[in-house]
């Protein structure tokens, strides 16, 4: 379950990390400020923010292996869909791709809860978690040498492919009836801790997504390096988030 798991959020992750790493390709392409091609990106997660209460209520409704494979199907699909498209409609498929993905989190968080003792949660989802820069590795290390050889609406359709293809082993394992239960007790929206935790997270996020989206950038603007080439050093910061995520 745990590799399953593990193996559902690489995918997620390769369209998640992988689109803030094409940032550079995008503004150049498209002939946008930094900040025009910044506000393109975040569509994806504006879409995950729109998107994740829901796939938390659909996890406990249906399953998590269920949205598991609906979010990632759905996501990647249209993130192959957004390669294509112009920017209006590029901005609106990011937007419907990043709720699909939403679905990683709560789904493949409560599958590895569910699959082991409480005195094992911590090491278990650090373990899961590692899928994140997992993916973002892949991401960075691929997506911008697809993009400078071919460009990087090729990146998007390598990225989506990659999503699916990673969620499809969950069809391989029976979904199980108590998957279904629903949970019961108050909302989470009005626990103080998990807002807190949740404003925490946030916070956390604005500098993994500020160093996913302009490092490279700002590296290649400032030395003249490739944009491939300047993103090995977001493959490095991947590859400490992987260690990190473990401890």
């Amino acid at each position: 379950m745990l590799g399953l798991a593990v193996v559902a959020q690489v995918g997620f992750s390769v369209t998640e990390q992988g689109i803030p790493a094409l940032t550079g390709f995008i503004k150049t392409d498209l002939s946008v400020s930094a900040a025009v091609a910044g506000l393109i990106v975040a569509c994806f997660p504006l879409g995950r923010i729109g998107g994740s209460y829901a796939a938390g209520i659909a996890a406990d409704r249906f399953g998590e292996r269920r949205v598991l494979l609906a979010g990632g199907i759905a996501g990647g699909a249209l993130t192959v869909l957004a390669a294509s498209a112009p920017v209006i409609a590029l901005c609106g498929l990011f937007l419907l791709a990043g709720a699909a993905s939403a679905a990683a989190t709560p789904a493949g968080g409560r599958m590895v809860l569910a699959a082991f003792p409480p005195h094992r949660h911590g090491l278990a989802l650090g373990a899961r978690q590692t899928g994140i820069p997992l993916g973002g590795l892949v991401a960075t290390a691929a997506l911008p040498s697809i993009a400078h050889a071919a460009g990087w609406r090729w990146a998007l359709v390598f990225a989506g492919l990659l999503t699916v293809a990673f969620v499809l082993p969950l069809l391989r394992v029976a979904l199980e009836p108590a998957e279904l239960a629903q949970g019961s007790g108050p909302s989470p929206r009005r626990d103080r801790d998990v807002r807190l935790i949740t404003l925490w997270g946030s916070l956390v996020v604005v500098g993994q997504y500020s160093l996913l989206a302009f490092l490279a950038l700002d590296v290649h603007e400032a030395t003249g390096r490739s944009l491939a080439s300047a993103s090995l050093l977001v493959v490095v910061a991947q590859a400490a988030g992987i260690a990190g995520r473990l401890l």
